[in-house]
């Protein structure tokens, strides 16, 4: 017996060590990598800081800055100062400067109740997306809980920190900062401002991007600070009540700018991929011979809202023919991208479903006096959110696999929603770099796109074809789509084979059919873009229902939401964590004759283990020592296969709560209980305690074992089930009973490790279902003590190697030991 437990331990020890090496060396250590490179940063922050300290003058005392322009004479001034608001801005006749070649504009609002659900900052180098942010309370950063003054885009230079924006509805905006690129406002009269430079931080002085994170890391949302700026010379002092880090949708892939691994690059950049009769294509990421659509900076001309249509932007660029002729093109082509920012009117809907999208609209215009034959190439959403990817688990929607943290979806007009896991994206890229690009169809017939993008846990950002008709049934004719020659799935930034897997910033790329443009004609496309949270109501609105994977167990998952979000409407919208002990109350009250006979059953065998270990002494022959038991079975009416049907119904309802807790994104952010810090995200571990400074990195890192956090459910759960174990659990009868009990217990504790970071709110449900199941068993009368009674010696002279009888058992118990 102990040789056959030692091995299973070596087994059990060689599969959890195996598991966790390859999620080292399949996920890797990039986010650790992230960490090591941010301390380090931060050091050399304070380094420079030790190094100037007594040399910086104090924030009040500091010396006013020459202005980085003079305002002209007929621009209005601006409204005095005061010591607690900086004066509000004042309009101007001119359009904003331009920082360098690059120029950033915004759209849409960080305040929740303006008429957007977002806010989107757009870069005129490639014409891209920059960054978006979700503006609702419920989509805060989980992990980040640091204090946010705001995403002031700052820049460098000559030693100083300058504010290049400002966005709507961030504390930096109301307390009235300003920005060199204002975007607000009037977008007939822009606003044009120098920007303020920022002095000070809480009496920190602040001469890098790295010093406000620095100064702000250990801040919390509410904390009040003290912000010195430098307005054209003149000293401006302010509190600013610091709100809570909004969520960041899309945004520049962090930690991986370097000389040797440059940024990913921004999110929807287009180039043309085909010119020209000889229909020139390209194995790179623009075409060779004509300057860089993605890194040259295009025109840019702010639009106004219409209507139903909310604000824009349109960025626009020409390829003269001097450009063209060197790929033997005669010809000029005009670029258009226009973007615009849906609106939603607060009082009519209850989701804003409608306001988590773009519009993005492509114009190709041939400026020449010939037709020529143009393509197009559009990239994707790129540094999708990585929330929770060392925690979380999607499942894939079409095979019995684990998905990545973001992964490539799309859908062919007439087709099934279908997903590819990134980490073969990335292991595409690592094997074949020189064709990096992955097909997503296996066809060479031109693709009647739906939809096309990539989706995280509970986020996603998807390029929608305004030619598709979400509402047409499968097989049915409906609106024509659009045709594509083909689309691909590609992984952006570095690739390593150290590096993680799960969490690879992929992307998509979209290329067009080529197309004969007349001369003063023009080819146009049109998408929807988009940017929000996988709750169903909001997915209905734009076709995606299928971005939501409840699994096999969807029958159970679906009504098991509906039924979870009742019982949270019941309690008031107190907690979800008592809507999850009111789930679990009534599924056992429904399980409860299924559950009272299994405690009966596991009982019963209590009583006759006795019996059942005298049988197996009589019988060595199996056959006759079967038979035995079945007849002892059937005198005492007991049916040893009764008590599975327990399990067999409660593991679909089990696997069906883990999908749904999986999925609703309404457990994120949802406390266990409201008003403690702990515990705060029913979706994900409870991080009871963060232990990275106080065990290794092997268990303590993202990619560690254990990851970054001790949490208390999962030991709670652990501790239960083990405690139900040692209670009701009859003692072994002999060695092979005893080596399965102490299997058993070291499963549990293997089970606790490899469940470490299970959701907080499917622990829950776990401790609620074992302290139901005790009660079960406590409730149930006592064994047959005349049983337990007759049964006792028999047990006993097994124990001891007697005989069986009465006499002789109690005369080897009593015997006393001889005097020495």
């Amino acid at each position: 017996m102990e040789k056959r437990f030692v091995s299973f331990l070596l087994a059990s020890l060689v599969v959890l060590f195996g598991f966790s090496y390859l999620q080292q060396a399949i996920l890797g250590p990039e986010i650790e990598a992230q960490r090591v490179a941010l301390e380090a940063e931060r050091q050399a922050a304070k380094e420079a800081e030790a190094a100037a300290d007594g040399d910086a003058p104090a924030a009040g005392n500091a010396p006013a800055e020459a202005a980085t322009a003079e305002p002209k004479a007929d621009q209005p001034a601006a409204a005095p100062a005061t010591a607690d608001k900086p004066a509000p801005p004042a309009a101007a006749e001119v359009q904003p400067p331009a920082v360098g070649p690059e120029q950033l504009v915004m759209l849409g609002s960080l305040d929740p109740e303006s008429p957007y659900q977002m806010l989107v900052t757009f870069s005129n180098v490639g014409a891209a997306v920059q960054r978006v942010e979700l503006n609702a309370p419920e989509y805060t950063d989980l992990l980040d809980e640091s204090g946010y003054l705001g995403n002031l885009s700052l820049i460098e230079e000559e030693g100083k920190c300058f504010i290049r924006t400002v966005a709507e509805g961030s504390p930096a905006f109301d307390a009235g900062l300003r920005g060199r690129e204002w975007n607000q406002g009037d977008v007939d009269n822009p606003v044009a401002f120098l920007g303020d430079r920022l002095k000070s931080v809480n009496d920190q002085a602040i001469d890098t991007p790295a010093d406000l994170r620095r100064v702000l890391r250990d801040s919390k949302p509410g904390e009040e600070v003290n912000v010195t700026v430098d307005r054209a010379g003149e000293l401006i002092r302010t509190k600013i009540a610091l709100s809570k880090r909004p969520l960041q949708l899309l945004q520049p892939e962090p930690m991986q700018a370097s000389d040797d691994k440059p940024a990913h690059p921004a999110s929807f950049l287009l180039t043309l991929n085909r010119i020209g009769a000889e229909k020139t294509r390209f194995d790179a990421d623009e075409l060779p011979g004509i300057p860089s659509l993605h890194n040259e900076a295009w025109a840019v001309k702010q639009l106004a809202a219409a209507g139903n249509q909310g604000p824009g932007v349109e960025f626009s660029r020409t390829l003269s023919a001097d450009e063209l002729a060197a790929i033997g093109a005669d010809t000029t082509l005009e670029l258009v991208k226009r973007y615009r920012l849906a609106l939603v009117d607060r009082e009519k809907t209850k989701t804003g479903a409608e306001g988590y999208n773009l519009t993005l609209a492509l114009e190709i215009r041939n400026a020449g006096d010939k037709p020529i034959e143009v393509g197009f190439q559009l990239d994707g959403p790129t540094g999708l959110t990585l929330e929770g990817w060392w925690y979380s688990y999607k499942v894939h929607p079409t095979k019995m696999s684990v998905a990545g943290a973001r992964d490539v979806v799309w859908r062919e007009r007439n087709n099934k929603h279908k997903l590819f896991v990134c980490g073969a994206v990335n292991t595409h890229q690592k094997k074949n770099p020189d064709s990096p690009e992955l097909p997503l169809i296996d066809s060479t017939d031109p693709v009647e796109l739906a939809y096309l993008g990539t989706d995280a846990q509970y986020f996603s950002a998807v390029m929608i074809s305004d030619a598709w008709d979400p509402d047409a049934k499968r097989g049915e004719p409906g609106t024509p789509g659009r045709l594509y020659d083909s689309a691909f799935a590609r992984a952006v930034g570095p690739i390593d084979t150290k590096k993680r897997r799960k969490a690879t910033d992929v992307s998509t790329r979209l290329k067009s059919r080529p197309k004969s443009i007349a001369a003063g004609e023009s080819i146009e496309d049109s998408f929807t873009i988009f940017l929000g949270p996988k709750e169903p109501t909001v997915l209905a609105e734009y076709g995606l229902d299928e971005c939501i994977v409840y699994g096999w167990f969807w029958w159970v998952a679906k009504p098991m939401r509906a039924i979870l979000h009742g019982f949270y409407w019941m309690t008031g919208k107190w907690s979800y964590g008592l809507a999850i002990i009111l789930l679990t109350v009534l599924v056992r009250a429904l399980l409860f004759p299924f559950g009272r006979q299994m405690a009966r059953n596991a009982q019963k065998m209590q009583e006759l283990a006795p019996e059942m270990k005298k049988i197996a002494d009589k019988y060595k022959d199996v056959e006759k020592r079967s038979k035995a038991q079945q007849e002892l079975f059937k005198k005492h009416n007991y049916n040893p296969l009764s008590g599975c049907a327990v399990l067999f119904i409660q593991t679909p309802v089990f696997l069906g709560l883990y999908r749904c807790i999986g999925t609703d994104i309404s457990l994120r952010q949802a406390p266990l209980i409201p008003g403690l810090d702990w515990c705060t995200n029913l979706a994900g571990p409870d991080r009871f305690w963060n232990w990275q400074d106080t065990i290794p990195a092997a268990l303590s890192a993202t990619t560690g074992w254990l990851g970054p956090y001790l949490n208390l459910l999962p030991l709670v759960a652990v501790g239960l089930i083990l405690a139900q174990q040692k209670l009701f659990t009859p003692p072994a009868q002999d060695e092979q009973q005893q080596m399965q009990q102490s299997v058993m217990k070291f499963m549990m504790i293997f089970m606790c490790l490899i469940f470490f970071k299970f959701a907080s709110g499917l622990c829950l449900y776990i401790i609620v279902s074992t302290l139901w199941g005790l009660g079960e068993r406590l409730m149930l009368p006592k064994p047959n003590q005349q049983n337990a009674q007759a049964a006792e010696p028999i047990a006993v002279a097994a124990a001891t190697g007697g005989t069986g009888g009465n006499g002789s058992a109690k005369k080897k118990r009593n015997k006393k030991p001889r005097k020495r």
